[in-house]
């Protein structure tokens, strides 16, 4: 064999190798909606279990593309929240203010003191669902996945705030279940219908309102 056949047969087979060796990551990423059902329960006297749900609304539809999100209430506090991936930012449009109240994703003053994966498993809509849980001070959230609903974690790598970029690092997937466990209230999202499809990116467009920081 001639020397530059030979080095070029070296060559190809080391690149195949290469080749090989490389992880294979063609996993779709989920585009679409889910419909949650949500239910309430107040734990202090200064409102009604009755009240805050008329707050929140019975469901909560959820969209998904290239790392941003909306999420959609039929309760009279909160019409509409955005999550735009480019700004690191979320907008909550409430009923009845013509105002965008933004929050900036890229801190968070809370601390997590724990987070774990619980043995037990959920099935929800036929997909059996993996149990994640995140402990606060006076708080906890219990996050039911499934993997195969997959979202690409570096959406939200610099998304500090509710601890979203660990949450997307550990379960890569939207969760079909929330439950927040707090002091004065627990809260459960409960997803009732998943559907996957293209959407068009002006469901992500903000309206034209003025925009003011939460204090």
């Amino acid at each position: 064999m001639k020397p530059v056949t030979l080095l070029l047969s070296i060559f190809i087979f080391a690149n195949y190798n290469c080749q090989q060796k490389k992880p294979a990551n063609n996993t779709k990423e989920f585009e679409g909606k889910i419909t949650y059902e949500i239910s309430v329960v107040s734990k202090t006297n200064a409102i009604s279990t009755e009240n805050l749900q008329k707050l929140y609304g019975t469901k909560m539809t959820k969209y998904f593309k290239k790392g941003n999100f909306k999420m959609s209430y039929n309760g009279e506090d909160i019409k509409t929240i955005y999550f735009i991936k480019d700004e690191n930012k979320e907008y909550d449009y409430r009923n009845g203010i013509d105002t965008l109240f933004v929050t900036s994703y890229s801190d968070e003053n809370r601390k997590l003191i724990n987070s774990t994966f619980d043995k037990s498993e959920k099935i929800i809509l036929n997909r059996k669902c993996k149990l994640l849980i995140h402990e606060l001070e006076n708080t906890k959230n219990y996050y039911w996945y499934d993997s195969s609903l997959y979202i690409d974690p570096e959406n939200y790598k610099d998304s500090k705030f509710s601890f979203t970029d660990i949450y997307f690092r550990q379960a890569k997937a939207p969760w079909l279940k929330y439950k927040y466990d707090g002091k004065n209230i627990t809260i459960n999202y409960t997803a009732i219908q998943i559907s996957e499809e293209k959407l068009d990116d002006n469901i992500f467009y903000l309206p034209n309102l003025l925009q003011s920081y939460y204090l």
